[in-house]
């Protein structure tokens, strides 16, 4: 068993489609072209795409992408182009705004990795349009650091039962969370994925964005958009407006 099998069952309760209200309302106006970094299984995408929207997404991992494909397949060639790799695959044709959700800021490791990011975004990104993307907090990490194990999920899949567990170790000196997903099936070896979330500040994440021509307009929470996120809200959304 492969992680992206049981992905969108371990992410059932997700809100994806109130993520996209809110997202289309921080954006402003009603786009019709927008584009999406990091759509993973398409479930972000389905939602845009029941919008009426024409979306360009694009995900690194081979294994997400055939899922988005396989959700979104209706809508292929129609309204929806699907890319396998980074923001640099995506069309330089420009668009009335962009999404990244799922804090994939957070899977960025360097400097160097996270200017390319928002650069490529604002090359193709309409004057005047913005960006909306959610992020851990580099503040809250450091004044309330995470825990080193979420409580054990059993998700039944047919006549299978797996335990899914999340464990993770946090460097605050590197501003790193190393996150480890164990998950164990019945009558199987326990499987375990291992991968790393850099944890930026806000400062920072603002910083890049100016160097990439957008300004961050606002820093808010999903649960209150309305609301300026304060240093100890975990998981916080940047709109960005394209200069």
């Amino acid at each position: 068993m492969k992680f992206h099998e049981i992905y969108d069952q371990i992410f059932a309760e997700k809100p994806y489609e109130k993520e996209v209200s809110l997202a289309m309302a921080l954006l402003g106006g009603q786009p019709s072209k927008v584009l999406e970094i990091g759509c993973g299984t398409g479930r972000h995408t389905e939602a845009l795409l029941r919008r009426g929207l024409k979306v360009t997404a694009v995900d690194t991992d081979p294994a997400m992408i055939l899922l988005a494909k396989e959700r979104n397949r209706f809508y292929l060639g129609k309204r929806l182009r699907l890319a396998l790799g980074g923001v640099d695959k995506a069309p330089r044709k420009p668009v009335d705004g962009a999404l990244s959700l799922f804090h994939v800021v957070n899977y960025l490791q360097t400097e160097k990795d996270l200017l390319r990011f928002f650069s490529e975004i604002s090359l193709r990104l309409k004057t005047g349009k913005r960006l909306v993307f959610d992020a851990w907090n580099g503040l809250a990490a450091i004044l309330d650091p995470p825990r080193t194990t979420t409580p054990a999920r059993t998700i039944c899949r047919g006549q299978e039962r797996i335990v899914f567990r999340t464990k993770t170790t946090t460097d605050l000196w590197k501003m790193r969370a190393d996150l480890e997903v164990v998950i164990r099936s019945q009558g199987g070896k326990p499987e375990t994925y291992r991968y790393t979330h850099r944890i930026w500040l806000p400062a920072e994440l603002c910083g890049f964005l100016e160097m990439s021509r957008m300004k961050c307009e606002r820093i808010c929470t999903w649960k209150n958009p309305r609301r300026q996120a304060t240093p100890r809200d975990w998981k916080i959304v940047f709109v960005a407006r394209k200069m």
